[in-house]
């Protein structure tokens, strides 16, 4: 009897099988993710499981220009992925674990104009960036 890691080739001789590529799971919000960001305009995710490494979606989304991500598990390493969004002009971050120095991805984002960041471990330092 052979193994899930051999065949039995026609000769009765063991042979090792090819490996086989599993598509990597899904996330449990990856698909809404991946729907929202591809509408551009406006995205609010407000309360949701999403989480920084789920952000790099963001790069699919080249028109969104406000983003909500009020009471998430965002924190500074997500926002390395928000950089990538040139038209964003609205950024709420309210209720996260953004700090001061995720605050330096967001410097690049020339058409930001608003940005809250309400109940964060923000400091005046931030005004640094």
């Amino acid at each position: 009897m052979a193994d899930s890691a051999t065949d039995v080739a026609a000769g009765g001789d063991a042979a090792p099988s090819a490996a086989v590529n599993k598509p990597e799971p899904k996330l449990p919000h990856q698909d809404f993710l991946e729907w929202a960001f591809s509408l551009g305009g406006t995205v609010h995710l407000d309360g949701t499981g999403v989480s920084d490494h789920q952000l790099a979606h963001l790069s699919d989304a080249p028109g969104l220009k406000k983003l909500s991500l009020n009471q998430t598990r965002i924190s500074d390493a997500g926002l390395v992925h928000v950089k990538d969004c040139p038209d964003l002009e609205s950024l709420a971050l309210t209720n996260t674990g953004i700090s001061d120095q995720g605050l330096a991805h967001l410097v690049a984002l020339s058409k930001l104009r608003t940005l809250r960041l309400a109940d964060t471990p923000i400091t005046d330092a931030a005004a640094l960036h």
